[in-house]
């Protein structure tokens, strides 16, 4: 990740944090926010997290999912590359929590450490395969043998780019057209002709990709994403969000 763009995520999520003192606000991704306790619930009985492990949460934000998470292992820690939303957790959090600034390529703890590794939101910013690598790789080397990886609210592995679910509400008979065309502009902004906003594409994370880079070194199950199931369970068609998944990889 270049320093650059790491000051740009970065910047992007301490204005966040610094613009409302709800942080379901600030994470952003929990909605509808009467939810969000059902959400971290789902999230944690996929993990089957027990009161003697180790967790580290990758992009722990305001500690939405953290405060639950806390309450069910042994040790929590969170890490983020934004200084605002770990000053807002510890703000908002009424015990004593772990929390470290650091990107999530380079994780500063010994291998093996972890029971289970959470990263929940943040693969879209990890805009290019050798990162999103660079990430699992070190999401790996500090989780425990037979430790559980959580990767979840991933970009639905449709073989598109995400913003092509921009045009899922189309006529049926209009989406090859609308998929046709967000690959023509990602074609061009990669070229930086017409980039704009096209230029910041996201990195689509599904089973295949994940094989390719676990290989035999661990069991990978795919589920919606909490969040999308728990919004169909109570909300059905007028539930609001694309379709995402959660993985869960069990090392061997």
């Amino acid at each position: 990740m270049s320093y650059d763009y790491t000051k740009k995520i970065n910047k992007y999520y301490d204005d966040r944090a610094e613009g409302t003192d709800n942080p379901i606000s600030a994470a952003g991704q929990w909605f509808p926010k009467e939810l969000t306790s059902e959400i971290c619930e789902e999230i944690i009985s996929r993990i089957d997290i027990s009161e003697d492990d180790l967790v580290l949460e990758i992009g722990s934000g305001s500690d939405v999912l953290g405060s639950y998470v806390r309450s069910k292992c042994k040790i929590y820690v969170g890490i983020d590359i934004s200084s605002s939303m770990l000053k807002k957790s510890l703000k908002n959090s009424e015990s004593d929590i772990h929390l470290i600034q650091a990107a999530t390529h380079a994780l500063p703890f010994r291998p093996n450490y972890f029971n289970s590794t959470i990263m929940n939101s943040v693969s879209m910013y990890l805009r290019d395969e050798e990162l999103l690598e660079k990430t699992l790789r070190e999401m790996e080397r500090v989780t425990t043998k037979k430790g559980v990886m959580f990767l979840g609210e991933n970009i639905t592995s449709a073989r598109t780019y995400w913003e092509y679910t921009w045009f899922q509400n189309l006529n049926p008979n209009l989406q090859p057209l609308a998929k046709l065309y967000v690959k023509f502009r990602i074609g061009l902004a990669k070229k930086a002709i017409l980039n704009g906003k096209w230029k910041d594409y996201y990195q689509e994370v599904c089973l295949e990709l994940l094989k390719k880079i676990f290989q035999n070194r661990a069991t990978i199950k795919m589920a919606d994403a909490a969040g999308f199931m728990i919004r169909k369970k109570h909300l059905g068609k007028n539930a609001q969000g694309n379709h995402r998944v959660d993985f869960l990889i069990t090392l061997r």
